[in-house]
């Protein structure tokens, strides 16, 4: 497949610059859709950099997704409500994994890319706070670089980027879960 990766952390990357990410990203979702899950997307929209996940939420219920999915530009889940939301929803879903969707800063050179694997991701973590994992499977995006990151550059990461990653992960699950994808 074409511009997938691994990392050495059991990741699969994508980056969101290559024409047939939605597609390939897709195609490994797929696999792992086959049970009950929900669809958690974490961040804010106070802060450009960390409103992948509440975009991706918002499209994804613009497309009216059959799954249930949490955390939207209108009602997200971030560091203030996310140990509330998380109870709620292992109450609500106990038998249902979670997929967890999230910003994320990393090296210089993963700038621009998606992350999936398997196990929870750490909301928070990149900007030392200590929040609980979520998810049974993560998908993250590489928002901006840990080496240049200081108390404002995740407000300045640029609008498109998010847009743009946001769509990919936004397509890959719609084609994922419609199984729109080729075999």
């Amino acid at each position: 497949m074409l511009g997938i990766k691994r990392n050495n952390s059991d990741s699969i990357v994508y980056d969101v610059k290559e024409p047939n990410a939605s597609v390939s990203l897709s195609l490994v979702l797929r696999d792992y859709l086959s049970s009950p899950f929900v669809i958690v997307c974490i961040g804010t929209d106070r802060c450009i950099g960390d409103s992948l996940g509440p975009l991706v939420g918002y499209n994804l219920k613009n497309l009216n997704v059959k799954y249930p999915v949490y955390g939207t530009i209108f009602e997200p889940i971030h560091a203030v409500n996310l140990k509330d939301n998380l109870k709620y929803l292992n109450a609500k879903y106990p038998n249902h994994n979670i997929i967890a969707i999230d910003a994320s800063l990393g090296n210089s050179k993963s700038v621009g890319t998606i992350q999936f694997r398997e196990g929870p991701l750490y909301p928070g973590k990149g900007v030392g706070k200590k929040l609980p994992p979520v998810g049974n499977f993560s998908l993250i995006g590489i928002v901006d670089s840990v080496d240049k990151f200081n108390s404002s550059s995740i407000h300045q990461v640029r609008l498109s980027l998010i847009i743009e990653m946001a769509e990919v992960i936004t397509q890959s699950i719609y084609l994922a879960t419609h199984k729109a994808v080729p075999i």
